[in-house]
């Protein structure tokens, strides 16, 4: 037997949306998105993202409506070395500073991640919550083994293996569960698959004692193609008659493009499937979806309950999405508070709200600084102007201490790096122009600061 592959590393944290270097936003035919604004019941929050040249995160920044001023809240950076990220920092805005408040720690070993280390900062004083550490073979990863830290040691929580066939599709994941370091449980997942390396069965099963129990499975089935699901039925597992018993059912159904159009629930009844929900989408001529609804069953048809209407395109993905209520009887057109699904970058994310809007704002880069004199060198920083937070990379740079001045040579902010970041926030600077000093191992550089 062959071991699972690793699932593939998600772009940390969520969401929030930042500024990206003018070459993205301006002449890129796909750019990267750098603000996302969300609506959710009475508060709107503003997201706002930086990308690195290799188009990677590095900072995002969320601020509140207070009013007319939006209010900086949280914010988070990712550092990065020979393009994987090591460091994934989480900041909060307090008395006017940003706080370190938690780290998320990557380590890697031939492009492999072998260990993700969670640590609470208190005061500067890093605090260990809980680690996880991966075995491979071949890149293929073979164990994945998750610790809380008690104090004193390491307590094992989880102990996940993995098994491949010979096509290195998952076969078999095997789960132990501790208490108090103790051995609690044992389940496994079993997966089977079609020619088209499409799975087609999943069984879940617990131990007891030295036998395996059935819990629940499901049964995917696939239009002729064997590639396009037209139906799944979960099922559980009845200890009383031993046998299965069905539980849910999916069906969908596609137009002629293959495109997904109708999405049918059904629960069992004892002797008959019941429909419980139907959710319904609209295409435009580019594929891209229009509206999402969801309806409920009513006697023997279903309504339109609420929708989810993506509008304003632009690089072929909606810029202005609402959720709208539906309701035959109540106030249609009304928004409404709802999880919303949408494209972000080359990603599919989700969050819950009542309207979000997206936007590619351009940026300026940073250009050349026309401060001479005898500093070597310069440092790039982006973007340039801001209004209020500027960035460099911390991987291209390593920097001592930095210090910004005033045109006068007044010194206004001075930090020493005891750790690696890019972030120099003149939020509450005056709109002008400042110096950026910075010490490096290799001597002093200098950049124009346009705080706009």
């Amino acid at each position: 037997m062959r071991l699972l592959k690793p699932f593939s590393l998600l772009m940390l944290m969520t969401t929030l949306l930042m500024s990206v270097i003018q070459t993205f936003a301006q002449t890129d035919i796909d750019p990267l998105i750098t603000e996302v604004q969300v609506t959710d019941t009475d508060s709107t929050y503003r997201y706002l993202y930086y990308y690195n040249d290799y188009k990677e995160k590095t900072l995002e920044t969320k601020y509140v409506l207070k009013g007319d001023e939006w209010v900086r809240r949280n914010q988070t950076e990712w550092l990065y070395s020979n393009g994987l990220c090591t460091l994934q920092r989480m900041n909060r805005w307090n008395n006017n500073n940003w706080e370190t408040f938690y780290h998320i720690i990557y380590e890697y070993s031939n492009g492999n991640l072998i260990k993700v280390t969670h640590q609470n900062v208190v005061n500067g004083n890093t605090i260990l919550i809980s680690k996880s550490e991966c075995s491979y073979n071949q890149h293929l990863l073979t164990n994945k083994t998750d610790y809380n830290w008690s104090g004193d040691y390491w307590i094992k929580t989880l102990n996940t293996d993995y098994l491949y066939n010979e096509k290195d599709l998952a076969e078999q994941i095997t789960i132990y569960r501790y208490s108090s370091g103790f051995l609690s449980g044992v389940s496994k997942i079993n997966f089977s698959y079609n020619d088209s390396a499409k799975v087609i069965n999943q069984l879940f099963s617990e131990k007891t004692d030295t036998s395996w129990v059935n819990v629940t499975k499901s049964e995917t089935y696939y239009l002729p193609d064997g590639k396009i699901k037209s139906s799944e039925i979960q099922k559980s597992w009845d200890k009383t008659s031993n046998k299965w018993v069905n539980s849910q059912n999916v069906f969908y159904t596609y137009d002629s493009a293959n495109r997904l159009t109708e999405e049918l629930y059904q629960s069992w009844k004892n002797v008959f499937w019941e429909n419980e929900l139907q959710y319904r989408y609209e295409y435009n001529s580019d594929g891209a979806v229009l509206k999402k609804e969801t309806c409920l069953p009513v006697y023997d048809d279903f309504r339109t309950v609420s929708s989810i209407n993506y509008t304003d395109f632009k690089y072929s993905r909606a810029s202005l999405i609402k959720s709208n209520i539906e309701f035959w009887g109540g106030d249609a057109g009304t928004v409404i508070s709802t999880f919303i699904p949408f494209q972000f970058n080359q990603e599919t994310i989700i969050r819950k709200a009542g309207q979000i809007k997206i936007s590619y704002i351009p940026v300026s880069d940073t250009g050349i600084s026309n401060v001479k004199n005898n500093l070597s060198g310069e440092i790039r920083v982006y973007p340039n102007p801001s209004k209020g937070i500027f960035y460099f990379d911390s991987q291209q740079v390593d920097v001592n201490q930095w210090l910004v001045t005033d045109l006068s040579g007044k010194t206004l902010m001075r930090k020493n790096q005891q750790e690696r970041s890019g972030v120099i926030d003149l939020g509450d600077f005056n709109r002008g122009i400042y110096l950026l000093y910075v010490v490096t191992p290799q001597g002093v550089r200098v950049q124009k600061l346009i705080r706009e």
